[in-house]
């Protein structure tokens, strides 16, 4: 009697290319943020607010700020712009990717929410947005973006802000948010894409259950707010001479391989409003 073995599951080479580059995201972020927090308790200067490029605004859109909150206006417009078309007051907010916790004061300060929660995947950030923030009512809690944790239909509004880039998982960031939103709840998404991975990203919307609300290329806008604060960047990065290099194009300092890209069309920065169907 011949023995029969069962079939080796066979695993396709794209599967196996997929899973090491979403292996290597992860390790590159938590080095990135983990570096970040270090630095920020360790340098005077170093005290990042937001961690996106940050945006001007175009001529016919405005934003009042407090006097106090003026150095960090590209980046806290960044946000203004993406959620300008929603109505985020007495609604139930959760930012995927809050960081250090900028963007979650700004909403909070500015846009009135009734409940707002920020989740990130690094503990050490978690920990500096509860400490610099603790007099604002927002919930913060360490969270992995692709193996949400939230209660189902719960919010109103998500908001991620240049940060679903380096998630190793897309689809199953998506499943999560489609979870955790109301039924019609909305996501704000902005974030930089490669030219060609845009078409994609927009078919995984649709494939998970969303439809697109608004849809805009943002990339002249980015590159204004980065030619604005190309220098204060650079004056930053005096304070750690060892992670110039490092920090160069994650912060998008001209010449920087990411501020070459924008600026060639090779990159390209998006902003989504998308809603849950059904």
């Amino acid at each position: 009697m011949e023995l029969q073995y069962p079939a080796r599951k066979k695993i396709h080479k794209n599967q196996v290319l997929k899973k090491g580059i979403g292996f290597l995201k992860v390790i590159y972020v938590r080095i990135v943020y983990n570096l970040n927090a270090f630095l920020q308790k360790r340098s005077a200067r170093f005290k990042t607010t937001c961690f996106n490029f940050g945006l001007v605004l175009p001529e016919n859109e405005t934003l009042v700020l407090k006097a106090e909150d003026e150095k960090d206006r590209i980046y806290f417009q960044m946000y203004q712009y993406a959620c300008r078309t929603l109505s985020l007051k007495e609604k139930a907010i959760l930012e995927i990717g809050s960081s250090v916790g900028g963007g979650c004061y700004f909403i909070s300060e500015y846009l009135q929410p009734k409940y707002l929660k920020g989740i990130d995947l690094i503990e050490s950030q978690i920990n500096l947005a509860k400490k610099r923030h603790q007099q604002h009512p927002i919930v913060f809690e360490q969270g992995n973006a692709c193996n949400l944790k939230e209660p189902e239909n719960f919010y109103d509004v998500v908001v991620n802000i240049e940060s679903s880039h380096g998630y190793p998982d897309f689809s199953a960031f998506l499943k999560g948010v489609y979870k955790t939103l109301k039924k019609e709840g909305t996501m704000a998404i902005a974030d930089i894409r490669y030219a060609y991975d845009v078409p994609k990203m927009e078919e995984d919307f649709i494939s998970h259950g969303f439809s697109i609300q608004h849809q805009e290329d943002i990339t002249k806008w980015v590159l204004k707010a980065l030619d604005e604060s190309d220098k204060t960047k650079r004056e930053i990065l005096k304070d750690t001479p060892l992670f110039y290099t490092f920090f160069k194009s994650f912060a998008g300092l001209k010449g920087s391989r990411n501020y070459r890209y924008l600026a060639e069309g090779k990159l390209r920065y998006m902003l989504y409003i998308l809603q849950k169907n059904g």
